[in-house]
């Protein structure tokens, strides 16, 4: 069950930058059929900054080479 930074994208993508790290969670959140391992994997992975682009927040998570803690989208 590996999630990519492709399917993640549509969520992000309904964000409104610039955005600190816990109004992004709030905003993530609030998205209807959003797992909340989703959530989780974000609270423990991004780090507590604002995030001015979709590219920020893709750039913090590309370490985790395309999986995000071996979770996937319903």
């Amino acid at each position: 069950m590996n999630i990519d930074l492709g399917v993640l994208n549509p969520v992000l993508n309904q964000i409104q930058f610039p955005i600190s790290k816990d109004n992004l969670i709030k905003s993530v959140e609030q998205q209807k059929g959003v797992s909340s391992q989703v959530v989780d994997v974000l609270q423990q992975r991004l780090p507590d900054k604002t995030f001015n682009s979709l590219q920020d927040i893709q750039k913090e998570l590309g370490g985790l080479g395309g999986n995000l803690g071996n979770i996937k989208l319903p």
